[in-house]
């Protein structure tokens, strides 16, 4: 199935504005749907900051760091003051959390638990300020459906939404609503 045709299922509507698989216009910011950085998502990353330009970023699903650190150093080159704002509960997905699941990036034996708690997010906090970027990482730790509210009502001046989060057709969805809001100011 092509991409835009699965973006089509997930949406239950055509992608209007699809340019790429990685770029696709909500109004006048950018979603990027996208998963694991790769050496080719990089570039995109690349491609993509290059285009937008963003000084302000919202990224729904952070992980370990490194998309946000990947947006973080290419905007940087156009604007040194550059932010990202990270939303994640960094408890991991569905995927994460099935012992069946031998996956060398998503498997269960990669949640890291400590007393029944992945730690992922003190991964993620020591890759921003080894890169030195804490000053400039704000972080939202809480499902996007329950920080939609509050990503409106104080970032209405984002230029990009990076989505990767819950990989689930639902929650793409959802998060592409959000999304959707706080492009459109509410």
């Amino acid at each position: 199935m092509a991409y835009g045709a699965r973006l089509e299922s997930v949406l239950g509507e055509s992608p209007r504005g699809f340019e790429s698989p990685i770029l696709r216009a909500v109004n006048w910011k950018w979603v990027a749907p996208m998963t694991v950085v790769t050496p080719r998502d990089s570039q995109a990353i690349r491609d993509l900051v290059h285009v937008v330009r963003p000084a302000r970023i919202i990224e729904f699903g952070s992980w370990q760091g490194r998309s946000a650190l990947s947006f973080l150093i290419e905007a940087s080159k156009f604007n040194p003051l550059s932010r990202i704002t990270c939303v994640d509960t960094w408890l991991g997905s569905p995927e994460h959390w099935d012992p069946h699941n031998t996956d060398v990036e998503w498997g269960h034996q990669n949640l890291l638990l400590e007393d029944g708690e992945p730690q992922f997010f003190s991964t993620f906090k020591a890759a921003v300020e080894s890169n030195g970027f804490s000053e400039r990482v704000d972080i939202v730790r809480a499902p996007t459906s329950f920080a939609g509210g509050y990503l409106v009502a104080n970032y209405p001046d984002t230029d990009l939404i990076y989505i990767d989060a819950d990989h689930s057709a639902r929650a793409v969805k959802a998060d592409i609503s959000v999304a959707r809001r706080i492009s459109s100011g509410g």
